[in-house]
């Protein structure tokens, strides 16, 4: 089985785009824009791509769209100070196993997402996070934990009609937030505004 080793200096001056389609018929994609400063390695073989050891002052994801099992996250972000060490599948080797193992740490990222927990969507807009950890282990596990976070603007819609939103700005979650098996927890929050919308009861 061939297998590709490059290092990434030069993906990072040319930037880089990976798309792979999943048999739901969503299309995972990571689009990295060019930037300097990025050591590691980028590996490649029939059944997956493999980052070893990357390294950079800043990563700007220009384009970011993936799923898992419990969700579906979405948006642009730029991160400071970080850690890659990951495999992803791809090809045929998608289904049945997870298809993200490994690790991203950031001293910060900021940006905006979109993230689908079960029927409940949240929508961020100026989001800055601390402190950022993201673990996927082998048996599909996603652990996320963040040290500080902010948004300027932050709505849920709740239900798979989205029947109820509420939306906040100037949020401030100064102890951070975890994401362990599909459920977000919060120990503390500070809201600016919060408004509820309710959609016909009849």
């Amino acid at each position: 089985m061939a297998r590709l080793r490059i290092g990434v200096e030069q993906l990072g001056a040319d930037g880089l785009r990976v798309e792979l389609d999943r048999a739901s018929g969503d299309t995972d994609v990571i689009e990295l824009a060019p930037g300097g400063g990025i050591r590691g390695r980028y590996e490649q073989d029939d059944e997956s791509i493999g980052l070893r050891s990357i390294r950079a002052e800043s990563l700007v994801v220009a384009e970011l769209a993936w799923s898992w099992s419990t969700g579906r996250v979405t948006g642009s972000l730029r991160l400071r100070d970080v850690e890659i060490e990951a495999a992803i599948a791809i090809g045929p080797h998608r289904e049945g196993r997870p298809s993200f193992v490994g690790s991203i740490r950031a001293r910060g990222v900021d940006g905006q997402v979109e993230l689908r927990l079960g029927q409940t969507t949240w929508t961020a807009g100026g989001l800055e996070l601390g402190d950022f950890e993201l673990t996927a282990s082998e048996t599909g596990t996603i652990t996320l934990r963040v040290g500080q976070a902010s948004a300027s603007t932050l709505r849920a819609r709740l239900g798979a009609a989205g029947r109820v939103e509420l939306e906040a700005s100037g949020l401030s979650l100064p102890e951070g937030l975890a994401l362990e098996g599909g459920g977000l927890r919060l120990e503390r929050a500070k809201v600016g505004e919060l408004r509820a919308f309710v959609g016909d009861l009849s």
